[in-house]
């Protein structure tokens, strides 16, 4: 038989394997997400030194992950049998259900501030483990509902390449434009980075332009 037909064979038995396990993969999806939620919450490290089977400490996604499954006997049974077709503690998995998190809690934000009337932007610099420059963003406002006074962080961005007011404009106002900046900003803060120090080339005074509402606020690190 031709080469390229027994592969096509091998991946249609595949999919049929995984068709017939297709509730039991749902349910090993779900694992996967509640892991994800408490190694977020927690502020754990995913990926561990040693993440061979044969291992003593593998990473804490995995150690969680196998936990979980072999707290339900009916669920580890099922396992055991798709598991070579599909585990769901691969890297990609992590990082999509990672990203799915990220897009529901936005999600969240874009609501919670679709209900108000203003807010405002803190941007500081950090760096991260290899010393790349970022951009921490968040959003403060207060809930309409109870009176909550909230800030809702929208992630870290990489500015290693470019942190001049120019590029830096174009960064936040990528962001804030899912929140109707122009209208509702009333104050924008920065905190670490010489360029927004507010001159007229600078960050602050390029986002007043847009945002008339927002004055400047800087404070530097000391």
């Amino acid at each position: 038989m031709h080469e390229a037909s027994k592969d096509h064979i091998h991946k249609f038995m595949e999919l049929v394997r995984l068709e017939k396990n297709r509730t039991t993969i749902a349910d090993a999806l779900h694992k996967c997400a509640q892991v994800t939620l408490l190694l977020g919450k927690q502020e754990l490290a995913f990926i561990g030194h040693d993440e061979r089977s044969t291992s003593s400490n593998q990473d804490n996604f995995r150690e969680v992950f196998n936990l979980l499954i072999k707290r339900n006997d009916e669920l580890l049974l099922h396992y055991n049998k798709f598991s070579n077709v599909f585990t769901g503690q691969s890297k990609t998995i992590q990082n999509e259900i990672i990203h799915c998190v990220y897009e529901y809690v936005l999600d969240v934000i874009k609501s919670e501030t679709n209900d108000v009337s203003l807010f405002s932007v803190i941007s500081d610099d950090t760096t991260d483990i290899v010393e790349k420059s970022q951009c921490a963003i968040t959003l403060r406002y207060v809930k309409k509902k109870i009176g909550e006074l909230k800030e809702s962080f929208l992630g870290f961005h990489d500015v290693s390449c470019s942190k001049n007011g120019k590029a830096l404009f174009s960064l936040l106002t990528t962001i804030l434009d899912h929140f109707n900046f122009k209208t509702k900003l009333i104050a924008q803060c920065y905190d670490g980075a010489s360029v927004m120090a507010g001159h007229v080339n600078g960050l602050q005074q390029l986002i007043r332009n847009e945002a008339p509402h927002a004055p400047e606020y800087f404070f530097p690190h000391f």
